[in-house]
């Protein structure tokens, strides 16, 4: 097959260099501004940090350098395939053939190619960054990508691919005036697995920033601090880009903290279990029904139910059997029915607005955590404290979280002393949400 080539970007290649692990380009206006690329693994490097403690350094580096190594060697062979190339298999490693085989039928839908391993920038964004392709896929212009990986990756795990191609995407537009339809990223993988990533019906690209953009997104931009390297305008580009998404819809629906608020606020019944690592069983079952305006929890070798509507307290002895009941006198009453609300010590805020300024909200992306609990996405938020002798505190709540319901399935509380490197596991809840005539049923089982 002969591919077809355009060039509507003429010869223009820019100038580059590496700052503080930043790969800046200089713009023709003579601006130095970041790379597309560091923009997006800035974002990332805490993953990564931990993932390096987790393997160990020596793991990590070889694991890093087989990545590199396999992932340029098989970018060269889809690059001279498409420049059209005869390729001569012993300048390629012996798993870029294996691969290139299986993926040669996609390769082979692009056709009308504009740019191939070209440079691309916009003044307007404040960054610049390398394409993988840009060219028709399937008859619609489209950003190509192709990534190589050990095993394909859930598409919640690659938005920061598609943030990179959609600048791509625009650059392409500001730089040519020509409008992309479509992102391609295009996987494969060392045992022959093609998986295809197709992001269509683009919105057009936006000329402004909305207000209106989800935390969560303003949170990716305010951790990353780019005045060192160029001007202001590169922090408003990154909103900018990650804007994009936003206009054409999201790619991975993460949950925003509120949300969780929110939900937990529409459940009318909720069971707790709590355990501390010490212990081998839980050390505190609490039940909650705003509906049945009742709440009962274990202490110890005793449950307590408190009945709100009819304003009592009733005790059961589980070494006796015995049973005793008492009235409720108001202030108590009150008391109990301020524990009948949301969040029920779920979250590590009453409200949502008592949170932190500086608090970080983001989302667990490690696969052994994501495995704990079925159909649930991990979630942390870290905050600083002082501590009463004034030394400095860092929390961490993580909440495993439905991706249906927006609702906690378990909850974990984690600490972090300054002098020390790895966070602490202190509590585990785990959360259930039964109907009105479960807790009925199990407050009849209890003797009640």
């Amino acid at each position: 097959m002969s591919f077809i080539h355009h060039n509507y970007l003429g010869d223009v290649e820019l100038q580059k260099k590496e700052k503080n692990g930043i790969r800046l380009y200089n713009l023709p206006n003579g601006d130095w501004v970041p790379s597309i690329t560091s923009v997006t693994s800035f974002y990332n490097r805490q993953i990564f940090v931990e993932w390096r403690k987790k393997v160990g350094n020596e793991e990590a580096d070889r694991i890093t350098k087989k990545a590199t190594t396999r992932g340029t060697d098989f970018h060269e062979v889809a690059q001279d395939y498409l420049l059209n190339k005869e390729l001569d298999w012993n300048n390629y490693l012996p798993a870029s053939k294996f691969m290139f085989h299986h993926l040669k039928p996609e390769l082979d839908k692009i056709n009308n190619i504009h740019a191939i391993e070209r440079t691309l920038y916009s003044e307007y964004f404040g960054l610049a960054g390398r394409v993988d392709c840009i060219a028709e896929y399937d008859g619609e212009l489209a950003v190509i990508d192709f990534k190589t990986s050990e095993k394909i990756k859930p598409e919640k795990w690659i938005e920061n691919y598609f943030v990179q191609e959609m600048f791509y995407a625009s650059a392409y537009y500001e730089m040519t005036g020509i409008p992309v339809k479509k992102l391609i990223t295009i996987m494969t993988t060392s045992s022959g697995e093609v998986k295809v990533f197709d992001k269509s019906k683009l919105a057009p690209i936006a000329s402004t920033a909305s207000a209106a953009f989800p935390r969560r997104l303003k949170q990716r931009v305010s951790a990353l601090n780019l005045k060192q390297f160029t001007k202001p305008v590169a922090a408003a580009a990154v909103i900018l880009i990650v804007a994009l998404l936003v206009f054409y819809g999201p790619i991975a629906k993460a949950v925003d903290l509120g949300q969780i608020y929110e939900s937990l606020k529409q459940i009318k019944n909720v069971y707790l279990t709590g355990f501390v690592l010490e212990k081998t069983g839980p050390t505190q079952e609490i039940w909650i029904s705003r509906a049945l305006n009742v709440k009962m929890f274990k202490i110890k070798t005793e449950w307590v139910l408190w009945d709100i509507e009819g304003k009592s307290e009733t005790t059961k002895d589980l070494d006796t059997g015995s049973i005793t009941i008492a009235e409720l006198d108001d202030d108590t009453l009150a008391a109990v029915e301020e524990t009948m609300d949301a969040p029920w010590g779920l979250l590590p805020f009453d409200n949502i607005s008592e949170a932190p300024g500086d608090a970080k909200w983001q989302q667990v992306t490690d696969e052994n955590t994501e495995a704990t609990i079925a159909n649930t996405e991990v979630y942390d938020l870290i905050w600083i404290e002082k501590a009463l002798d004034g030394s400095t505190v860092y929390n961490k709540w993580r909440g495993y979280i439905d991706v249906e319901t927006k609702l906690p399935k378990r909850v974990e509380w984690w600490e972090k002393h300054a002098k020390l490197e790895e966070y602490e596991l202190k509590t585990v809840t785990k959360v259930a949400y039964p109907t009105a005539v479960e807790i009925r049923a199990f407050i009849k089982d209890v003797g009640f």
